[in-house]
């Protein structure tokens, strides 16, 4: 199974997009999901060197309290050749794709998937 994700542009900023955070449910156990982000604005580098995105799986927390964590296999950080901009020194600027794959563990769970770690509004 394959997703294309198209981020929506960051709050308070001119168009960025770097942070994520969705999930998906009503999952099939061992079934393996890619997940392309196609429009990411940064060359984040951290995910070249082995950073993974995180991940919340409501039931691997119930069963063994088990909360947010790193996960994900084959994960690619690439320069799309989509333009995103040409800045005003006529640099131009790409989208990035951010590509991993994960393997469902439960059936019938809800996984979260955050660039960062969430936090309450509190």
């Amino acid at each position: 199974m394959k997703y294309d994700l198209l981020l929506e542009y960051d709050s308070n900023t001119r168009g960025c997009t770097g942070w994520f955070f969705f999930s998906i449910s009503n999952t099939f156990k061992d079934n393996i999901v890619t997940i392309n982000i196609l429009n990411m604005s940064f060359n984040q580098k951290l995910y070249l060197m082995g950073m993974q995105p995180l991940i919340f799986s409501m039931k691997s927390f119930v069963k063994h309290k088990i909360g947010w964590h790193r996960a994900g296999f084959d994960i690619f950080y690439f320069k799309e050749r989509l333009e995103k901009e040409r800045h005003h020194n006529n640099e131009i600027r790409y989208f990035y794709t951010l590509r991993f794959s994960y393997r469902f563990k439960y059936e019938h769970d809800i996984v979260f998937f955050s660039a960062g770690y969430p936090y309450p509004f509190s």
